[in-house]
């Protein structure tokens, strides 16, 4: 028989599984930030103190994206920060209060939906083109609809009236017409005539 002997030390930190699991509510740098918070903090009273240098360290990131992934956990619910100040009554580290995530403080993080303005395009109607997602809405600009997507804040025409096959359509003729009509061609949304 044999036997398989655990010399691990068990020296480790808890991490809520609601945190992990709602990939909606916290990205990446919101969880590395966390788990850094939870490293540091106090079992019993859920405190901690470390440095935006310190946390940034461990996140493995710059202390800019350490201060905001702090402010999304804030604004989330899911940590309190209290400014401290030393003796001579400068500013020192932060202090940072672990919250127990429940269902209050998801009801309170959760935006609402936005519905479209236009009937032809939907809630969360994607397009999966050159392995990026682009998330379509139409906004009113001087009685004209322009069409935004989140990775390029507004693309540079106003089309009016056009179904969304139509303007699909326009820009691959427009790509055609400046690049040639290639076997290999994909269609970019993010084209610019």
């Amino acid at each position: 028989m044999i036997r398989v002997l655990d010399g691990r030390k068990f020296d480790f930190t808890l991490i809520e599984n609601d945190l992990i699991d709602d990939i909606e509510r916290f990205d990446k740098n919101d969880l590395l930030c966390y788990m850094v918070l939870c490293r540091y903090a106090n079992n019993s009273t859920g405190e901690c103190y470390p440095s935006y240098k310190t946390i940034a360290e461990k996140m493995r990131v710059g202390v800019s994206t350490a201060i905001k992934a702090i402010k999304s956990l804030e604004s989330k619910g899911v940590i309190k920060i209290h400014s401290r100040k030393n003796e001579n009554g400068g500013d020192t580290s932060n202090l940072y209060v672990i919250q127990n995530i429940n269902d209050e403080n998801k009801k309170a993080s959760t935006v609402p939906p936005v519905k479209a303005e236009n009937e032809n395009i939907k809630d969360n109607n994607s397009i999966h083109k050159n392995k990026k997602k682009y998330t379509k809405n139409i906004k009113e600009n001087n009685g004209n609809k322009v069409l935004h997507n989140k990775h390029n804040d507004s693309v540079n025409n106003n089309f009016t009236n056009y179904e969304e096959k139509e303007l699909e359509s326009m820009l691959r003729e427009k790509q055609k017409e400046k690049f040639g009509d290639v076997q290999s061609f994909e269609f970019n949304p993010n084209f610019k005539i």
